[in-house]
Order: structure tokens, then sequence, then C-alpha cells
């Protein structure tokens, strides 16, 4: 089964290919508040939030996602590029401090996801927030 029209993420453009097989699309926002969106072949979308135990995350129930994933016949997924915080002049030292915290946790969980889908041989690529909320009119 092959489909027509493909959307590049990185040129904002989109092509036309018939080559290429029907995948499972997986698209992963990586925060401990995110979620992942897995659209089948047949259209059908399922959404899942990002598995957590208390604050941190649930590392067994993302390997067993990840490794669901990885049976399907088909499947590319999407990450939502981490961007970290930045300390704008006059910024409270606390406030500096949380947000240094911030971008660590964000910085792990985007590794961590790039990490469980490299170990499991699902192809990845990343897209700025901005870029897929412009291309979904959010």
């Amino acid at each position: 089964m092959t489909f027509d029209v493909l959307y590049d993420f990185d040129h904002g453009s989109t092509v036309t290919n018939t080559s290429v097989q029907m995948c499972a699309y997986i698209g992963i926002d990586p925060g401990k508040e995110g979620y992942t969106a897995i659209i089948q072949p047949d259209g059908t979308v399922q959404t899942l939030a990002i598995p957590t135990v208390g604050t941190e995350y649930d590392l067994q129930e993302i390997v067993r996602m990840v490794r669901g994933w990885s049976t399907l016949c088909c499947c590319h997924a999407t990450l939502e590029q981490q961007q970290p915080a930045y300390r704008p002049g006059g910024t409270p030292l606390n406030m500096a401090n949380s947000m240094v915290k911030a971008s660590f946790h964000l910085g792990a969980g985007y590794m961590l996801w790039k990490m469980a889908l490299a170990m499991v041989g699902i192809p990845c690529d990343t897209v700025l927030p901005r870029v897929w909320k412009k291309r979904m009119g959010i």
C-alpha cells in the first residue's frame, strides 16, 4: 500500500512520493505532561499521556510502549525538539534556578525518547513546536 502526499517539516513543503510504504506515524511531546499520538495506516488515532510515576518518567512503561510500536510493520516517529530555557536580565536567582532545572528535565526527556526509539530501530526526526503548531493551525 502506498500514499501520495507527505509533509516535509524540515523544508516546509508537501512532496509527492508514491514509492513509500504505508506506515504508522508517531508524534511525541516528550515533556512529563506531554502526550504521544499514533496514526495507524488505516487512519485510526491513539493518544497516550507520557508515562510517569509521581514526578519521574516511568522508564519501564516507556520501554514497553516503544517495543510495542516496533512490532508495527512500518513506523516513523517525530519528536518535538526541546529548547533550553534562558535567563533574561534581572531574573531573580530562584527563578533562574527553576529555569535551569526545567531545561535539564526537558533535555533529559528529549534524549530519553531519542534513545528509546533508536534502541528498537524506529526512525525519528525532530520538529520545533512552532513549526508543527503552525502547520496544524494551533
